[in-house]
């Protein structure tokens, strides 16, 4: 079953002229309260309506704040939209952001000027290595105790919903305002605190950072949401979010200026000359399987010399072999040595087709038309992003979900359900757009 993702492309006309890069069109004031769901109370709903001006003027003095993301690199790729709409709340900051190593190289510093530094910290770990922002590199200045670091801050973003480790750390350290998202029994651990959904909510994994920024509360209505009653109203938090609104718009933000000519030195083809196929995943299992792909880039060989397209099978230096399965000996294979060049190989693509992995988000920041082929995973939690992108699902009605197979079993079950003919359906109509390259 082939889907959209539901955004819309977004054309320069429908944004201001004088908008900075990286940051979100001005949002209307009016005629929001109608998008909420039935289910929401009218106090709640003006309450909601009125959050995001509230805690812009709440947080406009602040100064010196921290945005804290960890996880993969999926997790942090989807969290850059809330990271872009820092500046919007904390106008006068110069943005830290706490989270792993990889942040170094996903973050260009030309790319989000406002953020002057990231702190680095080892999963589980308290002690975090300070990185200034010096040109177009991060140069390290010294590691510390993460509570140390943190002395003097105005504000911290948390927008990591399954740990209040990092919460407890700010308040250790005095940071005078802390925003996250806690249970009620919890809230007290931030001054700020957005509604609590539990685990596993149907939320995009990119959407609930801007939810927590847009709907963080103070005082004591922190204290009197279930996560059950939460959870009942999300459809209505949704539907009444500017800030999801504007970025279902946009995608995600652009991370690089990019080369053509490190994309040309990369690839050996030209930016928009080929189709860019990411086969692997972190287990066999969580992908379509290769000799499927395979006989799809074999069936393809016509439409791609028609359409002077390359066919490019993309994966890490790990899975030479897995790459080979697909590629055999008629098609180029890459394996970019770090993510810089993974994201000017993914600019260069015209299509970029994948399995639910990090790469399709990569992709949306660099506004490459991504297919996804979906197996078990839910599309409304990760899901495509981009303008234009389409999913591939299996027939969801199929999954074994508590029955005798394992997670990882289903999961390849799920794939082989998805035929050749489907994914070459939906691909093909993909390859012969073109657009511009994103600069």
């Amino acid at each position: 079953m082939v889907k959209s993702n539901g955004t819309v492309s977004t054309k320069s006309a429908d944004l201001p002229a004088n908008r900075p890069p990286n940051r979100p069109a001005s949002l209307p004031a009016s005629g929001l309260a109608s998008g909420l769901a039935s289910e929401l109370a009218s106090e709640l709903a003006s309450e909601l309506a009125s959050r995001l001006t509230e805690n812009c003027a709440a947080w406009s003095q602040l100064t010196k704040v921290a945005w804290l993301r960890s996880g993969a690199l999926g997790d942090l790729v989807v969290g850059l939209a809330s990271l872009a709409e820092m500046p919007r709340f904390f106008p006068d900051a110069k943005i830290t952001v706490i989270g792993p190593a990889l942040w170094t190289e996903l973050l260009d510093p030309q790319a989000m000027p406002f953020v002057e530094r990231i702190i680095v910290v080892a999963r589980k770990s308290q002690r975090g290595r300070s990185y200034r922002a010096q040109g177009a590199t991060w140069v390290a200045e010294g590691e510390a105790d993460l509570v140390e670091l943190l002395r003097g801050y105005d504000a911290l973003v948390n927008t990591n919903t399954d740990s209040y480790r990092y919460a407890f750390t700010a308040l250790r350290a005095g940071v005078k305002v802390r925003i996250g998202s806690a249970p009620r029994e919890m809230a007290w651990l931030y001054h700020f605190n957005a509604p609590y959904l539990g685990k596993d909510p149907l939320i995009h994994e990119r959407d609930w950072p801007l939810v927590l920024l847009e709907y963080a509360t103070p005082g004591w209505r922190r204290f009197i949401r279930s996560t059950a009653g939460n959870r009942a109203q999300l459809a209505g938090l949704l539907n009444s979010s500017r800030l999801v609104a504007v970025w279902r718009k946009l995608g995600l933000p652009n991370l690089l200026h990019y080369s053509e000519e490190r994309v040309r030195a990369l690839t050996s083809h030209s930016s928009k000359g080929y189709l860019l196929v990411n086969p692997t995943s972190s287990r066999r299992e969580k992908a379509w399987p290769a000799e499927r792909v395979r006989e799809l880039l074999l069936d393809l060989r016509e439409d791609l010399k028609n359409l002077n397209l390359a066919a490019l099978v993309i994966g890490a230096p790990t899975e030479t072999s897995w790459l080979k399965e697909v590629a055999g000996e008629e098609f180029q294979i890459v394996q970019p040595a770090n993510l810089r060049d993974l994201q000017e190989i993914v600019r260069g693509a015209r299509v970029l087709l994948t399995n639910v992995s990090s790469m399709q988000f990569i992709a949306a920041t660099t506004q490459t038309p991504t297919l996804t082929v979906v197996g078990r995973s839910k599309p409304e939690i990760w899901g495509p992003v981009g303008c234009g992108d389409q999913m591939v699902l299996a027939e969801r009605g199929n999954s074994t979900e508590g029955g005798e197979l394992s997670i990882f079993e289903d999961e390849a079950r799920l794939y082989r359900t998805i035929a050749m003919d489907e994914v070459k359906r939906a691909l093909l109509p993909m390859m012969g757009k073109t657009q511009t390259p994103a600069v």
